[in-house]
């Protein structure tokens, strides 16, 4: 009866263990593909996305030179 109860316990752990790596694997695996995502997050780079940014950078620049003309 013990042995039964014993390969039941270790059946359980080891369900867990894996479930737990599943998991793990599977943020790791999310982590990934955004960090290899070609088009960027829209929350990084302060909510800009680099073809805004670099507008208001060409339009910034513009302005100072007519400014310093």
């Amino acid at each position: 009866m013990i042995g039964i109860e014993q390969s039941c316990e270790r059946a359980r752990n080891s369900s867990c263990m894996n479930a737990e790596n599943m998991s793990t694997k599977w943020t790791d695996l999310q982590k990934r593909f955004i960090q290899s995502s070609r088009r960027p997050l829209p929350r990084l780079n302060n909510g800009l996305l680099p073809s805004s940014s670099g507008k208001q950078k060409a339009r910034l620049m513009r302005d100072a030179l007519e400014a310093s003309v």
